[in-house]
């Protein structure tokens, strides 16, 4: 009688430690899920802007040119007194 009771104890014990681990472990994969959606939507994001300098790329647009473009618009904004924070705002 007293071995069936130590074994009960035992196993009450061994299954309390398998709820934690459970617990643990489905907060884990919780983490995980977000951060497999966080990644896919940014991979999502970095394709199509890979898609539209491609696009640019094929017309001669490189690089180099966006650099000159981007440092002509912020040239312009700054003769007329506008913040570059706020002018990708729309109206």
């Amino acid at each position: 009688m007293l071995a069936e009771f130590e074994d009960i104890r035992y196993l009450a014990g061994k299954r309390e430690a398998l709820e934690i681990t459970t617990d643990e472990m489905q907060k884990n994969l919780a983490k995980l899920k977000q951060q497999d959606y966080s990644l896919r939507h940014a991979i999502n994001l970095h394709s199509e802007n890979l898609s539209r300098y491609n696009d640019l790329a094929n017309i001669g647009f490189g690089s180099k040119e966006l650099r000159r473009l981007l440092q002509t618009i912020l040239e312009i904004m700054n003769s007329n007194g506008i913040d570059h924070w706020l002018a990708g705002e729309t109206q």
